[in-house]
């Protein structure tokens, strides 16, 4: 799967998630579901979502799926219950990640998976989007990407990653993807914008800069998996 800008492919970290859950079976628990349904393409258990219009869209587009208005640091479910969760884009716009993580770790099975992703902090738009001044940031936020500005901390790889061990998850794959700056999907998704002509010149940089530490950790993704564990935590594996 990829995104498309200009004549520039990236590789889009869908399929990678896909094959991340690949093979899991049992109860699995959508944590931010949205208004789709579900992130990925298998009949999610149960989905849960702050937003009431998010579960009721949700509802009528997988009436054979459980969804639940909830908050993701609050989890209306008895512990250890779940064998697979998944929360793709979703930490991000939690204001507190920590006890999100806390709480998927309470309702998951020792040795179920926690797959994800979120968007990394060490990307140069969303440093300025999380540290810029708020007037110059909405304002750019609302030429370019009308709707989507939300102020907000986001992770680093290195910080998510002790964040899901301090939680009981040994992280075993963190993977950086995506490019800087730039989010090609607000131009997918949105055939009235033009990507601007800055995008050119990011999109050289992408090809020529980072694919080599340290600028490779300023990419956008972060796309992780996590197997939930009594012992000690393992060793990060990026790439």
């Amino acid at each position: 799967m990829y995104w498309k800008l200009l004549d520039y492919r990236y590789v889009f970290y869908g399929g990678m998630l896909e094959d991340f859950v690949a093979g899991c079976q049992g109860l699995t628990l959508d944590a931010g579901c949205g208004r789709k349904g579900g992130s990925l393409s298998f009949a999610t258990s149960v989905g849960v979502d702050l937003g009431r219009q998010n579960v009721k869209s949700s509802k009528l587009r997988r009436p054979q799926t459980s969804f639940i208005i909830a908050d993701i640091t609050h989890l209306p479910f008895r512990k250890a219950i779940f064998d697979l969760v998944v929360s793709v884009d979703v930490l991000e716009h939690v204001e507190g990640k920590e006890a999100a993580i806390k709480e998927i770790s309470r309702v998951s099975k020792l040795g179920a998976f926690f797959v994800g992703s979120t968007s990394n902090l060490l990307n140069p738009v969303f440093i300025f989007d999380s540290f810029g001044p708020k007037r110059v940031v909405s304002f750019l936020a609302e030429r370019y990407a009308k709707g989507h500005y939300e102020r907000h901390f986001r992770f680093t790889s290195a910080t998510l990653g002790r964040t899901l061990q301090k939680a009981g998850f040994a992280t075993n794959v963190i993977h950086l993807l995506g490019f800087p700056p730039f989010t090609p999907w607000i131009f997918q998704n949105d055939p009235s914008l033009k990507p601007p002509w800055f995008a050119r010149l990011w999109i050289i940089v992408d090809k020529l800069m980072t694919k080599v530490k340290p600028l490779s950790q300023m990419k956008e993704a972060i796309v992780f998996r996590a197997v939930r564990s009594p012992s000690s935590p393992r060793q990060l594996s990026r790439s």
